[in-house]
């Protein structure tokens, strides 16, 4: 809702569909279409943590084919929310639950409505809590990606938070 540019960097045209690491994904929202479910079957998804809330779409469909959905809504929802962040809680949450698959070698797939800033901010911290990336250099690869600055809220938990 808050994001306008996209990238299609898969060949189902899954907006800003990547290959974080071996067994993390990241991507904008899949449709209900079977099409774009069935390319994160193909995959080996396991695990679907959708960041965006109800209103942004829905990923029902994932379980049809086994995938578990793990819904943990985050700020921003859109350009008005621009001063809102996670809240730690929650995000250390989605942090752990991306742990959790890794540890198992389970593929996981993270996404938000378009698949840039709070799915940036959280793939971001995963790399650099999770797979030793260095700050600034998960920053750069944020911004490569789509992340808006403008959403501050974001910008100063990450300051805060990521370490």
């Amino acid at each position: 809702m808050g994001c306008t540019s996209t990238s299609y960097n898969s060949p189902a045209k899954i907006v800003n569909f990547e290959r974080a690491s071996k067994n993390l994904y990241r991507s904008g929202q899949l449709t209900t279409s079977n099409q774009w479910w069935y390319v994160a079957n193909v995959l080996g998804v396991k695990k679907d943590i959708k960041l965006n809330y109800p209103k942004e779409g829905s990923d029902n469909i994932a379980t049809n084919f086994g995938i578990t959905i793990i819904e943990v809504p985050m700020p921003p929802s859109g350009i008005m929310d621009w001063y809102k962040g996670p809240g730690s809680n929650a995000y250390f949450y989605v942090i752990s639950e991306i742990k959790e698959s890794l540890d198992k070698e389970e593929v996981v797939l993270v996404h938000c409505s378009h698949g840039q800033d709070r799915t940036g901010i959280v793939i971001g911290g995963a790399k650099v809590i999770l797979l030793g990336w260095n700050k600034e250099v998960a920053w750069e690869d944020m911004r490569e990606h789509h992340y808006h600055t403008i959403f501050v809220g974001l910008n100063k938990f990450w300051n805060k938070y990521v370490k």
